[in-house]
């Protein structure tokens, strides 16, 4: 739209008529095809983002000396196409880390234990109740450094049977409990062989059974189905009286 004309009838310090001045963009062509807007060849201006512009104080407010508010309008850009992803930033993975300062070393009180995996003896175990060293609290990089001098190997863990009854005693066991976990421990290991002896002939077992069920079922003309039925009924009876006792 063009700016009015003057008037040479009218004031020039008439500020009831304002001219606005709208600046047209080229027409946008677009391309079917590739689903993108694209301007002619001749008339291809720089592509910028949209922007609402806020007029100024000298555009927007109208002077008694003739001036003229002026205002932009921007055509809207092509809209994208679809075939091009949108790039959002990824959220960055916050990385954890476990760090370790101080460690308490306590001292542990020693009583008669019941692992069945001694060889002879008595079993020992920890109890509950600990003391704290005078140096309790020490730092764990200069703990490292100091026990890996004195650090045993697997034959120096190895307690034989004479030092744990020394060790068992001198913290309050007396003999007859020493006695009597070694007897549990003796029991215990005899279950576990027979446990694995059992396993041997388990399969035997099962089979012989197999055998003892179809050779029932033959000499009872019972099929498999009246069975499973039978030992349903009989299984309900045995409910209801327990329930009715």
């Amino acid at each position: 739209m063009a700016p009015l004309p003057d008037d040479d009838h009218h004031d020039a310090h008439d500020s009831s008529h304002l001219s606005v001045q709208v600046h047209h963009h080229p027409v946008v062509e677009v391309d079917s095809s590739a689903g993108i807007g694209r301007y002619p060849s001749a008339l291809a201006p720089a592509v910028r983002k949209p922007s609402l512009k806020r007029p100024s104080s000298s555009s927007s407010s109208s002077s008694l000396g003739g001036g003229a508010a002026t205002a932009d309008v921007e055509a809207p850009l092509p809209p994208r196409s679809s075939s091009q992803p949108s790039q959002q930033p990824q959220p960055q993975q916050q990385q954890h880390c476990v760090s370790f300062k101080d460690v308490e070393v306590r001292r542990y009180g020693i009583t008669v234990g019941d692992n069945p995996t001694t060889i002879s003896g008595p079993p020992v175990t920890l109890t509950w109740d600990y003391v704290l060293r005078h140096d309790a609290r020490q730092d764990v990089e200069s703990y490292e450094r100091r026990r890996r001098k004195s650090r045993r190997n697997y034959s120096q863990l190895k307690m034989p049977k004479d030092v744990r009854v020394k060790m068992l005693v001198s913290e309050g066991s007396t003999y007859l409990e020493i006695r009597q976990a070694e007897l549990a421990m003796t029991r215990a290991q005899q279950e576990r062989l027979g446990t694995v002896d059992a396993i041997k002939y388990m399969k035997a077992e099962e089979l012989m059974e197999t055998l003892f069920r179809r050779l029932k079922r033959i000499l009872t003309c019972k099929s498999k189905k009246k069975e499973q039925e039978m030992l349903w009924e009989n299984a309900r009876r045995v409910s209801v009286s327990v329930a009715a006792k």
